[in-house]
């Protein structure tokens, strides 16, 4: 009963850190190591409070391909080093049994966002209800950021709701 809870518990904090990162991304176009860092913290007590065994080595590997491969991707300007950080640390609770699922409904949350992101830079007048640093023109719009942690946030969601079952 106690490790249930605790369990659970871990569960709904992994998802409010990943809401508040998705959050900073939106209004500032940053993510903060702490939300990385937190979820890594938060994830051994998540793995301890399971009732079920949980491939954590597994899941620690996934989590390392993930940072290996998006630190190349930064490296080459494709994304964005926070974004590859927390991609890496909710590939973590998603381990083996989740990562397809996260990464597939990621990358649609990541292209519904862009594609919004295009219809509200050529709808001009909605121009002046955007948050700042989302509007602009067009030479410039194809370099402007995008927050992807609100992408990552989505199928860290889909995990969470996963792991409460």
């Amino acid at each position: 009963m106690f490790y249930d809870i605790l369990n659970d518990t871990t569960v709904c904090i992994f998802a409010l850190v990943v809401a508040a990162a998705a959050y900073s991304d939106v209004k500032s176009f940053t993510l903060p190591n702490v939300y990385s860092l937190s979820l890594i913290i938060l994830y051994p007590a998540f793995v301890l409070s399971s009732g079920g065994a949980i491939d954590w080595v597994s899941a620690t590997g996934i989590a390392a391909a993930s940072l290996v491969v998006g630190f190349g991707l930064f490296a080459l300007k494709i994304c964005g080093g926070g974004d590859v950080k927390l991609f890496a640390a909710v590939s973590l609770w998603a381990g083996p049994a989740l990562f397809l699922e996260f990464t597939l409904l990621m990358a649609l949350s990541g292209g519904l966002i862009a594609i919004g992101l295009w219809l509200t830079h050529r709808a001009s007048f909605l121009v002046p209800f955007l948050p700042q640093g989302l509007s602009c023109d067009s030479e410039t719009f194809a370099k402007k950021p995008m927050p992807y942690g609100v992408a990552i946030a989505v199928g860290a969601v889909y995990v969470a709701f996963t792991l409460l079952r």
